[in-house]
């Protein structure tokens, strides 16, 4: 599964079903939300970790993201 399907998949999981709405919770602006979606890998690490806090990913979910970016 790539990175951004698998921070989809954990969106769905806790009932996230926007980008936006994942923006409001995580605190990262829309538009810098909307581009590390497009590109993953350009991700910072505490922007992965507010993501990951927010949709409360495990450890192998985190990891997967990282590998797949």
């Amino acid at each position: 599964m790539d990175a951004c399907t698998r921070i989809r998949c954990s969106m769905s999981a806790v009932r996230i079903n926007t980008i936006p709405d994942l923006s409001r919770r995580t605190g990262i602006k829309r538009a810098t939300m909307y581009n590390r979606m497009k590109n993953v890998g350009s991700m910072t690490l505490r922007e992965l970790q507010e993501i990951a806090r927010v949709t409360h990913m495990s450890a192998e979910q985190i990891a997967e993201v990282v590998l797949n970016a």
